[in-house]
């Protein structure tokens, strides 16, 4: 006697979506992008909140940085270069 029901197909080794892809994979792989986004714009963020944590507590008050004086003194050229009031009022001033 013949068994009518037909033999199990061959079952994949993970869940197939309709595209043929793993639907874990890119998941995950959007999680971890997502994730290391994150990471990489957090240490940017405490990067920039030292600089102008360091920026306030010393050059802003005329002292020298400990073991960093170059870096001071960068700070400080970059701060006369941008365009403040105080430096727009001098301009002004200049200019009468």
């Amino acid at each position: 006697m013949t068994d009518p029901t037909p033999p199990p197909a061959e079952t994949p080794a993970w869940p197939v979506s309709l595209g043929g892809t793993r639907p874990s994979s890119s998941l995950s792989g959007s999680l971890v992008d997502a994730v290391l986004w994150l990471f990489f714009v957090m240490v940017a963020a405490v990067a920039m909140a030292g600089v102008v944590l360091a920026y306030v507590a010393y050059p802003h008050r005329g002292e020298e940085m400990p073991h960093a004086p170059w870096l001071g003194d960068a700070m400080k050229k970059g701060v006369e270069a941008l365009p403040t009031l105080a430096n727009e009022r001098a301009r002004t001033a200049q200019r009468r």
